[in-house]
């Protein structure tokens, strides 16, 4: 799969503001929002570092600044708030966040 852009917002210092996924439904936004490379699909990341290290998983969304930053091919993870899920690495049995911190221990 692709792991270009198909649409991206960049500022003038060339920081990323938004990026959709060419490869499939990927929706980031935010500073370094889905920052990693890209070969997993249906994945949202709204809010700073939200899904940052996202790789391989699949339909995972976070919202929230540093919401899933840990998650690298886990999958059916969902996180809202200020660091939710920020310690989920994986996803076997999906994990649910909400809150402030929420979810301080690895999946």
């Amino acid at each position: 799969p692709p792991t270009t852009s198909l649409v991206k917002f960049v500022k003038s210092d060339t920081t990323e503001l938004m990026r959709i996924n060419g490869n499939a439904t990927n929706l980031f936004m935010g500073f370094l929002a889905g920052g990693g490379t890209f070969t997993g699909t249906n994945n949202v990341g709204l809010g700073r570092l939200a899904l940052s290290l996202v790789a391989g998983g699949n339909n995972n969304t976070a919202v929230g600044t540093n919401a899933l930053t840990a998650v690298v091919n886990g999958s059916n993870n969902t996180a809202v708030g200020f660091n939710a899920g920020a310690a989920i690495t994986g996803g076997q049995e999906p994990p649910t966040c909400f809150g402030f911190s929420y979810a301080s221990v690895s999946y």
